[in-house]
């Protein structure tokens, strides 16, 4: 099967980022009381020297930042590091460290320097200090005292000015060690996960609670000989009914739920990090879900979907209606035509810093952006260009900041505005006929 794989609540909640299934940070690599040893690091980027031993910054705080171009918490956190190390100058030492290619990280690092300029070296293409700290989730940040022993390992909320001054007076910090945990295969049935019987399965569908073990995504596997799939892994309840009721035509986030409960303290995610984890594995708050098919029932999977979520969260009514909604709407700002394709390959670019369109829909440019880069706007977007043609269209800035975006969209005679129009919204209420 050919799979369509869409990491969205953890994009959207600024949680943690899954990476590679590597081994558990309880069960290898350095911890907390170990010594760092004083091994050669290469690839240096925007320091001195190309290659250094971690001796070199002894005497200093230092921590480390494993991070990845494609992690939004992780670019985040570069701006509040940099001001940090200005603030703590001489004490602290920052270090970045990416195992993806040098040419990936070089160009996405000069742009972020463009827009928002920083001064803190890169370890480029890294092997060694994956392997001396192994982990699962990004931001990962590893704290090493002036002496060269290692004294936390933490996610990206405990790195503050207050744990930054008591690592250089050399108390503890306060912060509990970030826990890692191997990810199962996301390819693989959830059923085959907890039942032998695996692929002579012709239909099913299946709900569980929180899976330690998965990343909060959903995936679709479109219809073929087998039949179709839809797999979702720890995804809040408006999650799952987005996925549902959307049906791969429409979104439904947070900007387009509206909540008319009297407590959402079961349904919504206001927290980040270790204690969104605490909150999850609590029960009740997320879900696993999938649903098989047979080839000739493949256009009722979601029609299935709906049904079952209806079945199984039935003290809520959930329902798709017209409301009167502020939004943020692309508009074009003249008749004269800047955006027409020049043909070719056609590719469609983004990494949060940029974006480039070429012989594209300029619908893909608003997706993203609603989906991912501007999902926590208080306004939905929406396209109202009216544009039919392909596009060549190419962005550098912050893809979160209206602003910023409109000063490049400007070229092309386009712009977002604020407008208010009738949009189909997702109604989550209270169900107040139910008898559970």
């Amino acid at each position: 099967m050919k799979k369509i794989t869409i990491s969205i609540v953890l994009a959207l909640l600024c949680l943690n980022f899954p990476i590679k299934a590597q081994t558990s940070l309880t069960q290898n690599g350095l911890k907390p009381g170990d010594e760092l040893p004083d091994i050669k690091i290469h690839k240096l980027f925007n320091y001195p020297v190309k290659d250094t031993r971690l001796s070199a910054f002894r005497g200093k705080v230092l921590i480390l930042d494993f991070w990845a171009t494609w992690c939004s918490p992780c670019v985040a956190m570069m701006p509040r590091m940099d001001s940090l190390q200005k603030e703590f100058a001489g004490k602290i030492q920052f270090l970045p460290v990416s195992n993806q290619p040098e040419q990936v990280v070089t160009k996405f690092l000069k742009k972020l320097n463009a827009i928002n300029p920083t001064n803190l070296p890169d370890v480029l293409e890294d092997t060694v200090l994956n392997k001396l700290f192994p982990h699962t989730y990004l931001p990962h940040y590893v704290w090493i005292n002036a002496k060269g022993e290692i004294i936390a390992i933490t996610e990206y909320n405990a790195v503050n000015r207050e744990n930054i001054a008591l690592a250089i007076a050399g108390e503890p910090i306060k912060a509990k060690l970030k826990e890692d945990h191997q990810l199962a295969d996301g390819s693989k049935s959830l059923l085959s996960l907890t039942d032998s019987i695996g692929k002579s399965v012709i239909r099913h569908q299946l709900i569980t609670t929180y899976q330690e073990d998965l990343p909060s995504e959903y995936q679709i596997f479109p219809e073929d000989s087998t039949g179709k799939v839809i797999r979702a892994s720890n995804l809040l309840m408006p999650d799952l009914f987005n996925l549902a009721l959307g049906e791969e035509k429409a979104y439904y986030g947070r900007n387009r739920t509206i909540y008319e409960v009297k407590d959402t303290a079961k349904i919504r995610l206001e927290i980040s990090g270790d204690a969104a984890i605490e909150w999850m594995r609590e029960g009740g708050h997320v879900f696993s879900y999938e649903v098989r098919v047979p080839p000739h029932m493949g256009d009722l999977a979601y029609k299935v979907m709906q049904q079952d979520l209806k079945d199984y969260f039935k003290a809520y009514n959930v329902t798709i209606e017209k409301r009167d909604t502020k939004c943020l709407a692309l508009v074009r700002t003249s008749s004269v035509d800047k955006l027409k394709s020049k043909g070719g390959h056609s590719e469609a670019v983004f990494d949060g810093i940029s974006g480039k369109l070429v012989n594209f829909p300029l619908q893909r440019l608003v997706s993203v952006l609603a989906q991912q880069y501007m999902s926590r706007s208080p306004y939905p977007i929406i396209n109202q260009t009216g544009y039919t043609n392909w596009v060549d269209l190419q962005i550098n800035a912050r893809l979160s900041d209206v602003k910023a975006v409109n000063v490049e969209l400007a070229r092309y005679d386009l712009a977002f505005k604020e407008v208010i129009v009738p949009l189909d919204m997702m109604v989550i209420r209270d169900n107040n006929n139910t008898t559970d």
